[in-house]
C-alpha cells in the first residue's frame, strides 16, 4: 500500500514527469535518474513509477526492448515494487496478446480493444460503446493506488472542459463515468496519425500547412471562445483523420479562464518546452491566455515548414532558455522554398510578448487566409512602424532591471551633483584639468561604491546580462579618461572636452539599450542634447544633464524598483 502524497508533493510529481516527458517528445533520451533529484520518501517512490511507465513507453517506441530486470538493477531499492507496476506497462514482457489484454481494465458498457497510449496521469484505449457499437476513446485514470485528488480534479476539469466543446475541429466527448472508483470518460476516435506522424515523414507544402493551422486557428479561437486555453497545442496533440481534417486533442493541461479557484501555481511550468510561449516558460500563470495557443500554433506552423520546432535544446532546461531568451530562426533559414509572406506569418505568432501576437485566433485564420488568397498580409503590413516599435520596447529582463534599481537611482544622484560641480567650474571657465578629473574620478568611485554594497558584494552577478552591464560601464570609463588624457595633450581647452564625454555616455545608454530596452534610447538621446547645448555653450549640457538627464535616470530606476 503505497502512502498518500500531499498536494504539494503531486503536483511537483506531475511537473518532473511532464518535463520528462517533454525531453523524450523532442527527441532527446533522458535517463530517470536525472529526474529523481532530491525527492525522498513516497514522493521519491511515487515519482520513480510514473518515470519507469514513461520511460518505458518511450523505449519500445524507440524499438528498444527493455526488461524487468534491467530496471530492478537500476533501482535495487524497489525492487519488488518494479515488478508490481510493469503489469500496467504496456505489454512489456508479455508473452501473447491475450496477457496483455488481461490487464486491461473492465469497464463497464465497454469492450476495450488496444491500447493507444498513456501518459504520466492517464492511459488511453481504444474501445467498443456496446450500447451504440462504436469505436471510441476511452481515457482512464491510472492505478487507485497512487491516485490523488490532484489527479482526479485535473482529470474531470479536462473531461469537463473538453465537454463544453461542439466543434468539427475538436475531439468529441461522449461519455464522463467511473469505474472502480476512478472517473473516466469516452471521446471521439479519430483513426489515421497525429501531425507529429506526419511532418516525420515529408514537410508540407506552403498551402498545405497555411490550410491546415487555419482551421486549428478557427477551433482554437471557438475554445477561447468558450473561456478556454488549450496550452499544450503541439503537432502529437493534433490529430489527422484518414480525409485529412485535423482534430485538436488532449485538453490535460487546459486552463478554465473563467474559474477563478486559481487551479494552476504560479511558477509551475507546463507544457511541451518546444511549444510553450515565453510566458509559459517562465511559470507566469497568469499571464497565460489565448496569445499562448497562438504562440503554440506558430510553433507547429513552423515545424511544418521546416521540419523541426523553432527552439530545441540539449535539454528541457535548455529549451526553456532558448524560448524565453532568443528569437527564432526565419524558416526560410532552413527551407528557403517558403513563401516570405507565410514566415511573416509564423514569426508574428513567436513574438515573445503576447501584445506582439495576432490579438486573437481569429486573426491568424484570418491572415493565413488572407495568404491562401494570393493577397497581402497584415503580418507583413507596416513594417515601419513595428521595426520602430521593436527598437523602443523593453526587454524581458525585467527582473534584473528591478536588481538594479537601487544602484541607478543611485547613479542618478551622483551624476546630479558631479553635474551641478561641472557646470560651475566650466561657468567660472576654469581651465585647469585637475578638478575636473577629480570631479571624474568622485563619480567613477561613487558609482562603484553603490554597485558593490547594492548588488555585487555577495560575489560577481550570475546573470550573463549583469556582466554584460559591468563591462560596458568598464569600458566607457576606461574610453573617458584615455579619452580626456589624449585631448589634454592636444592642448585644447577643457571646455571642448564636455560634448565629447556627453557623447560618450550616450554611447554608453545606448548599449544598455540594446540589452534591456528602449527606455535607455532615450537617456542616449538627452545625452546627445546635451553634447549639443554644450558645444554652443560651455556648461550648458552639464546644466541639463543636472536638471533633466539625471532625473529621468533616477525616474527610470524607481520604476523599475515597483516592477
Amino acid at each position: 500500500m503505497n502512502d498518500p502524497l500531499s498536494l504539494s508533493a503531486e503536483r511537483r510529481v506531475d511537473e518532473v514527469c511532464v518535463r520528462f516527458e517533454s525531453a523524450w517528445q523532442a527527441g532527446q533520451v533522458v535517463k530517470i535518474e536525472e529526474y529523481l533529484g532530491d525527492a525522498s520518501g513516497p514522493e521519491r517512490t511515487a515519482l520513480l513509477r510514473e518515470l519507469v511507465r514513461l520511460e518505458v513507453e518511450y523505449r519500445i517506441r524507440r524499438g528498444e526492448q527493455p526488461t524487468i530486470e534491467e530496471y530492478r538493477s537500476r533501482f535495487p531499492t524497489h525492487v519488488d515494487s518494479i515488478s508490481c507496476w510493469y503489469p500496467s506497462a504496456p505489454t512489456i514482457g508479455c508473452d501473447s496478446p491475450a496477457e496483455a489484454a488481461s490487464s486491461w481494465p473492465d469497464v463497464p458498457g465497454y469492450e476495450i480493444v488496444a491500447e493507444l497510449g498513456r501518459g504520466a496521469m492517464g492511459v488511453v484505449y481504444k474501445a467498443r460503446h456496446l450500447k451504440f457499437d462504436r469505436i471510441v476513446a476511452l481515457k482512464m485514470i491510472l492505478a487507485a493506488s497512487h491516485c490523488s485528488i490532484d489527479h482526479i480534479q485535473r482529470f474531470l476539469a479536462e473531461a469537463r472542459a473538453v465537454a463544453r466543446l461542439t466543434h468539427p475541429n475538436i475531439v468529441q466527448i461522449y461519455e464522463i463515468g467511473e469505474c472502480n472508483g476512478l472517473p473516466y470518460f469516452s471521446m471521439e476516435y479519430v483513426p489515421g496519425s497525429n501531425l507529429a506522424a506526419w511532418v516525420k515523414e515529408s514537410l508540407l507544402s506552403d498551402m498545405e500547412a497555411a490550410q491546415l493551422i487555419e482551421v486549428v486557428a478557427r477551433a482554437m479561437h471557438y475554445t477561447h471562445g468558450q473561456h478556454i486555453v488549450h496550452r499544450d497545442l503541439k503537432p502529437a496533440n493534433i490529430l489527422r483523420t484518414q480525409g485529412g481534417l485535423p482534430k485538436v486533442a488532449d485538453f490535460g493541461l487546459a486552463k478554465d479562464l473563467s474559474d477563478d479557484s486559481g487551479g494552476t501555481r504560479t511558477g509551475a511550468i507546463l507544457g511541451t518546452p518546444s511549444y510553450m510561449a515565453p510566458e509559459q516558460a517562465t511559470g507566469k500563470a497568469n499571464e497565460i491566455g489565448p496569445s499562448a495557443d497562438i504562440y503554440a500554433m506558430g510553433a507547429i506552423l513552423y515545424e511544418l515548414l521546416t521540419g523541426r520546432p523553432p527552439f530545441r535544446g540539449a535539454g528541457a532546461l535548455e529549451t526553456l532558455r532558448l524560448v524565453v531568451e532568443q528569437p527564432p530562426q526565419p524558416p526560410r533559414a532552413f527551407n528557403a522554398r517558403v513563401d516570405r509572406a507565410l514566415e511573416a506569418i509564423c514569426l508574428k505568432c513567436l513574438q515573445k510578448a503576447p501584445a506582439d501576437r495576432y490579438p486573437t485566433a481569429d486573426a491568424l485564420a484570418d491572415d493565413l487566409a488572407t495568404f491562401l488568397h494570393g493577397e497581402s498580409v497584415q503580418a507583413q503590413s507596416g513594417s515601419a512602424t513595428r521595426f520602430i516599435a521593436a527598437v523602443f520596447r523593453e526587454s524581458r529582463y525585467t527582473a534584473v532591471m528591478r536588481l538594479w534599481s537601487g544602484v541607478w537611482m543611485g547613479l542618478a544622484v551622483n551624476a546630479f551633483f558631479i553635474c551641478l560641480t561641472q557646470a560651475l567650474l566650466l561657468w567660472y571657465q576654469v581651465q585647469d584639468y585637475t578638478p575636473y578629473y577629480v570631479t571624474w574620478l568622485v563619480k567613477m568611485f561613487a558609482d562603484w561604491g553603490l554597485a558593490y554594497f547594492l548588488r555585487i558584494r555577495g560575489g560577481p552577478p550570475a546573470l550573463p546580462v549583469e556582466r554584460q552591464l559591468l563591462q560596458i560601464w568598464m569600458f566607457f570609463w576606461a574610453n573617458h579618461f584615455v579619452t580626456a588624457w589624449l585631448y589634454q595633450r592636444s592642448g585644447a581647452p577643457v571646455a571642448g572636452f564636455t560634448p565629447i564625454t556627453e557623447m560618450l555616455t550616450a554611447l554608453t545608454f545606448a548599449a544598455m539599450g540594446a540589452i534591456l530596452g528602449g527606455s535607455f534610447y532615450v537617456s542616449a538621446a538627452l545625452c546627445v542634447v546635451g553634447a549639443m547645448l554644450s558645444a554652443q555653450r560651455p556648461g550648458a549640457g552639464t546644466l541639463f544633464g543636472a536638471v533633466v538627464t539625471s532625473p529621468y535616470f533616477f525616474y527610470l530606476g524607481w520604476r523599475h524598483r515597483r516592477l
